[in-house]
């Protein structure tokens, strides 16, 4: 099922409060144990869109994609445009965690570091998918 994950900044040594002006608007599907739907998502290309915000820094928006690697081995990867690869944030291991309100989620932050991220929002998006251009809600 397609939902609309939200994801906030974990406390870290740096932000030992986490931060809620710093995350990820994620619009993926997922299987019924929460876990992200790796061929539910290859069928959506297009409609698993994310959104990225922190402060004193432009929003992005990209796509959520898989790029396949030797062995069966791939990762995920955020692709902010169409065109070539240099803007891409990857190395995640997204079908790895369990998207439930409360959890922890590894990311890259915009500096490229991996940080933790705690799900505190997930949305069934029943019967639609995600709206083009939709700003990141606040937790």
């Amino acid at each position: 099922m397609l939902c609309r994950i939200s994801l906030r900044l974990a406390p870290t040594p740096e932000q030992p409060q986490g931060r809620d002006d710093c995350g990820y608007e994620i619009t993926v599907p997922l299987d019924r144990s929460g876990y992200l739907d790796a061929a539910e998502l290859r069928s959506r290309h297009g409609h698993c869109r994310v959104a990225r915000f922190a402060p004193g820094e432009p929003h992005r928006y990209g796509l959520l994609v898989y790029r396949a690697g030797r062995n069966g081995h791939g990762m995920w990867a955020i692709d902010y445009d169409a065109g070539p690869c240099r803007d891409d944030e990857d190395a995640y291991a997204l079908d790895e965690f369990c998207f439930e309100v409360g959890a922890s989620v590894r990311m890259r932050d915009s500096h490229g570091a991996f940080q933790p991220f705690r799900v505190v929002r997930v949305v069934p998006l029943v019967g639609q998918g995600p709206r083009r251009g939709t700003r990141p809600s606040a937790a």
